[in-house]
């Protein structure tokens, strides 16, 4: 499996995988998980939101057949996303904004015939240890993040330092909490260890990204 970020600058190389990911995120969030998501256009069964935009950066997982298994959305925190604009209520003070803080959203990971996988899985593992190398290899210092309560002791194994900024709350048909992962060196060494990886995830990078994780 590798994974391979997609920005606005190198989008146009993979509309294919973009459409294919809106495709998937509709029958994991929408079909699967029985989110109400009130943007998502169910006659083209495609999931597209309002933060879909020129500003979101995703990462796309695939497998050694290069099919996309998998993909999650980083917004910016100094532009509008999901808990400044949504899910305020689900912070304790002030929404973060900051350069060096990214939103984390859209999770997804699916098995060979189209179900969701999740963070145990091995795909799922493999796009979180790419979340955390994306995030240090932009310099991004913490991620903020609604967790489902199912993996929430995963994450709280990851090795990255886990705070919660909310109390729980039920959201949909599920109990979530508003978490931050203070993401370091160290913590994806543990996390990579703990989750059996032993190289990097990130496979294809922008050529002006390209550094040593």
């Amino acid at each position: 499996m590798y994974a391979t970020i997609v920005t606005n600058e190198n989008k146009h190389v993979f509309s294919d995988d973009i459409k294919l990911m809106f495709q998937q995120r509709y029958s994991v969030f929408v079909e699967q998980m029985a989110w109400n998501l009130p943007m998502a256009d169910h006659d083209r069964k495609v999931e597209k939101d309002q933060f879909d935009t020129h500003h979101a950066i995703y990462l796309l997982l695939k497998d050694d057949d290069d099919n996309l298994i998998g993909s999650l959305r980083f917004l910016p925190t100094t532009q509008p996303h999901l808990f400044s604009e949504i899910f305020s209520h689900l912070i304790d003070g002030d929404v973060s904004r900051s350069d060096e803080i990214w939103e984390c959203s859209r999770f997804y990971t699916i098995t060979s015939t189209g179900k969701e996988s999740g963070l145990l899985s091995r795909s799922g593992a493999a796009l979180g240890a790419a979340m955390v190398e994306v995030t240090l290899l932009y310099g991004i210092k913490q991620i903020v993040t609604l967790a489902n309560h199912k993996v929430l002791p995963m994450i709280l194994n990851s090795g990255a330092l886990t705070m919660p900024i909310g109390l729980p709350q039920v959201v949909g048909n599920e109990m979530v909490s508003s978490i931050s992962l203070q993401v370091t060196p160290v913590g994806l060494q543990i996390y990579r260890k703990r989750r059996n990886i032993t190289h990097s995830i990130l496979q294809t990078i922008p050529e002006n990204e390209r550094v040593a994780i």
